[in-house]
């Protein structure tokens, strides 16, 4: 039997405390992915009183009026929350197992669609509007920082694990445009101050210092719990007409605290930078086009491009060529969102899917993700479609590898065309990922050999991200 293309986003008219209309987006989505009985298991908190309603559209709301947070009570005996969220420890060549890792995939899903329920929380519903995921400014992964667990795993191949730390999702609109708006995500660990003393204790007694990374921060010192940020993500969503078809006009936001204001001019001075700096390379492509306009994508190195990259290549240089990898994949009818095309927290997914196969190929051994960031969702990805994953190291220094991932249609095994679908062969998403490997082992560098590979190249290395330190602050738990 065929399922319906399209979900149905939950009512939005009410905003009870509690209810899964604060979740219009997460609610049908979860549902449909079979994991309808997580979402009942998640405590949903309204942190302030602000009518998020607000009366005239056309009037501004403060940032607090869309702040949310989802409660993971991973260390509930009386849920399987986190077996679903973590993933089995690995066994070292000792044959002792690492701590529990968690399941990032699940946890990026959840983050894109919190960050729709976050915007609809702000705009006032979906009455006469949609909302698309336009673009993921940056995602910072710290997870490998911190150790989901600090009790010590149970015995036994079939022991069911545990730990004392619960997770914390929250979401706030920080800035808002003529049509689109950023929405803050972060991720923390939850420690009860009492047992994180316990704990405290045990490690100072057998002379191991207690990871001094872990600090109480918030607005709510009284809360009786330590956090640790280990995962923070921006994400830009765009308002639409219901058909999709063009932008509507975003309600405004009116911050009314210095802390709202100082995120508010971080994102602003951000997007005029970023206004300023695609200028500059249209000017700077004009330029190298009178130099270089003869020269294809595939044309080899001009002898100047040939020596920028011989001041920077290692001696066990490979080229950029030989790390390229591909996988296929088909859209399914489960990972259909609200528009009835593939939701954007499943499109991250392949980008990391694929990322983490050139990165992993490329070191010889496990790595983590530290970082996405400029990923353009560029068309929307049909059901029942072929994707071609693609992705390859564009540079590479000590540890750090940085990959170009792009998601492009194969082909269409629908027999309608969807409106808005890309074409065979366009892009559906682009994506730019930075991993580092498990052991902190630096790894080849990469040299480039076409055109288009230096332009990923000279990219890359000019802006290879260091992530946020272990131990950073949120700004939001």
């Amino acid at each position: 039997m065929k399922l319906p293309i399209k979900l149905p986003t939950a009512s939005v008219s009410r905003w009870v405390r509690g209810s899964r209309s604060l979740l219009p987006f997460t609610s049908p989505i979860s549902s449909t992915r079979g994991r309808d009985d997580v979402l009942d298991k998640l405590l949903i908190f309204t942190p302030s009183p602000v009518d998020v309603k607000g009366g005239n559209k056309g009037q501004p709301k403060p940032p607090l009026a869309s702040l949310m947070q989802l409660h993971y009570p991973l260390s509930s005996p009386d849920n399987n929350l986190l077996q679903e969220y973590t993933l089995p420890p690995q066994i070292s060549s000792g044959n002792t197992a690492s701590s529990l890792r968690y399941n990032e995939d699940l946890l990026i899903e959840d983050m894109d669609m919190f960050a729709a329920d976050v915007a609809c929380r702000h705009v006032g519903g979906l009455d006469d509007k949609r909302l698309v995921t336009a673009h993921l400014e940056r995602l910072e992964v710290m997870c490998h920082h911190h150790p989901l667990s600090r009790l010590p795993l149970a015995a036994g191949a079939n022991s069911r694990p545990r730990t004392d730390i619960d997770l914390e999702l929250s979401g706030q609109v920080v800035w808002v445009g003529r049509s689109s708006m950023e929405v803050l995500l972060e991720v923390c660990t939850a420690l009860p101050k009492q047992v994180a003393g316990q704990h405290e204790g045990n490690q100072e007694e057998s002379g191991n210092a207690f990871d001094e990374s872990i600090h109480m921060y918030g607005t709510q010192p009284d809360d009786h719990l330590y956090r640790q940020l280990v995962g923070r993500a921006q994400f830009v969503m765009a308002t639409r007409t219901p058909d999709l078809t063009r932008a509507m006009q975003a309600q405004p936001l009116l911050p009314t605290n210095a802390h709202e204001e100082s995120l508010f001019k971080e994102v602003l001075e951000r997007t005029e930078r970023k206004k300023r700096d695609a200028q500059q390379r249209h000017h700077q492509h004009t330029h190298d086009e009178d130099h270089t306009k003869h020269l294809s994508p595939h044309d080899p190195l001009t002898q100047e491009q040939h020596l920028v990259c011989m001041q920077s290549r290692g001696a066990d240089a490979l080229p950029m060529s030989s790390t390229a990898r591909s996988q296929l994949v088909t859209t399914r009818y489960q990972d259909r969102n609200t528009t009835g095309s593939v939701f954007g927290g499943q499109l991250i997914c392949y980008g990391t899917a694929i990322g983490s196969d050139v990165a992993t190929a490329h070191a010889g051994q496990p790595c983590h993700l530290v970082q996405l960031h400029d990923v353009a969702f560029i068309a929307l990805a049909p059901l029942d479609c072929r994707l071609v994953l693609e992705g390859h190291v564009a540079y590479a220094e000590g540890p750090l590898m940085h990959v170009r991932a792009v998601v492009r249609r194969l082909s269409d095994h629908s027999s309608g065309a969807q409106k808005g679908a890309p074409a065979p062969g366009a892009y559906v998403t682009t994506f730019w990922c930075t991993y580092t490997t498990a052991s902190g082992d630096g790894v080849a560098s990469v040299t480039p050999s076409t055109q288009a590979e230096f332009r990923d190249w000279s990219h890359a290395k000019s802006c290879i991200p260091l992530t946020a330190p272990a131990g950073a602050k949120a700004v939001l738990c």
